[in-house]
């Protein structure tokens, strides 16, 4: 799905990212902006959004539109770094870089494929491209009638996989920023089981989160993982959270395996010296882990 924008601004006027994951200033003066994309961006006809369809889209824009204009003026080069990371270089400082791409009316900087954009900004797009859940069908169209669209499949997937992860399905119309810390941990969630996997990597899956939330989500990923056959590889610092979710646990030192077993062996009775330090040096050590191995 392509969120349409570089960035976007809320009901305060405060400018999100959207189809940007990160962005960077620096260079000589600050005059250089990187821009990375988001995972998993793609054109209706499933084809992955390119820094070159976002460098190609800007200019089209900065073409037509005022704002647009302005930027254009301050901006030296535009350049792709890679498929996914593009840098926009001033040619002398200008504070409205983020608020020009997030603009939310007139001339809008919308991103399309660069096929798309090359359409001399004096011309109308004579292509049909499909936004949110609907795809232009072609096929079923005549010059004259009515544009006809389709259900986009990926769409009616996204809003299963935001049930199975115990979201509405209509907050995927929602921007990023809009959902708290633990939602948009379901949401990687979701992403990641829309390969259909049968193994789940979690890295540090619940770290971030507070003591609630993470009770949360580690029922909800106990819940998949039994509802859809999954096994789970689960990393994790925390010795608490390892005792809750895993069946057995491997403990590693500076990259490798010093201890695997049972979590119950291991959490009521640990052999090797580095697994005791770490029990040692847990807080609330004097706390029980877990029962005592029969």
């Amino acid at each position: 799905m392509v969120y349409d924008t570089l960035f976007a601004m809320d009901e305060d006027t405060k400018i999100h990212p959207q189809m940007v994951e990160k962005y960077i200033v620096g260079g000589p003066n600050n005059l250089t902006y990187t821009f990375t994309l988001r995972d998993g961006l793609m054109i209706h006809d499933g084809a992955p959004v390119t820094s070159a369809d976002v460098i190609q889209s800007i200019k089209r824009w900065g073409g037509k539109d005022s704002m647009g204009q302005m930027l254009m003026k301050f901006t030296k080069e535009m350049k792709a770094v890679d498929d996914k990371t593009f840098q926009l270089i001033l040619n002398e400082p200008f504070g409205l870089v983020l608020v020009a791409l997030g603009k939310p009316s007139s001339n809008v900087p919308f991103i399309m494929p660069k096929r798309v954009a090359d359409t001399p900004k004096d011309k109308q797009i004579s292509e049909y491209v499909g936004s949110g859940p609907f795809i232009f069908d072609a096929a079923n169209w005549k010059p004259g009638d009515k544009a006809v669209f389709r259900k986009n499949t990926a769409h009616a997937r996204a809003r299963e996989l935001m049930e199975l992860v115990q979201l509405d399905p209509n907050a995927l119309d929602r921007y990023p920023h809009q959902f708290s810390g633990g939602q948009r941990q379901r949401i990687c969630i979701a992403r990641a089981l829309s390969m259909e996997p049968e193994l789940l990597i979690a890295d540090e899956a619940v770290s971030a989160l507070d003591v609630s939330v993470q009770a949360q989500v580690m029922r909800l990923l106990d819940d998949i993982r039994q509802r859809l056959n999954l096994a789970m590889l689960f990393i994790t610092h925390d010795l608490r959270v390892a005792a809750q979710v895993c069946d057995r646990v491997a403990v590693m030192r500076q990259g490798e395996v010093v201890e695997y077993g049972p979590v119950g062996a291991i959490f009521g009775a640990p052999q090797h010296p580095y697994t005791i330090a770490l029990f040692e040096a847990a807080p609330g050590k004097d706390w029980e882990f877990a029962p005592p191995v029969d």
